[in-house]
């Protein structure tokens, strides 16, 4: 899914959007190598960050979101 979308798009202008997410979830690990996100934690985490990231990447498609709307998605 992550190849739909232009990184940029969605980790955001100095990977604002990336470091929003990390810190909404500090006890996950995350690795972003190109196209692949890999997340590492307990599993209720796991599926909950999987949730937001979706969501965020289904938005970004429609319209560029900003560090605010992904504040408010991750909220």
């Amino acid at each position: 899914m992550l190849e739909q979308v232009h990184p940029v798009e969605l980790f955001g202008t100095n990977n604002e959007n990336w470091n929003l997410l990390k810190r909404a979830f500090p006890q996950v690990k995350f690795v972003a190598r190109g196209n692949e996100i890999t997340i590492k934690g307990d599993e209720e985490d796991i599926d909950l960050v999987e949730e937001k990231l979706l969501l965020i990447i289904k938005l970004t498609k429609h319209s560029p979101l900003n560090a605010e709307k992904v504040a408010d998605i991750l909220s």
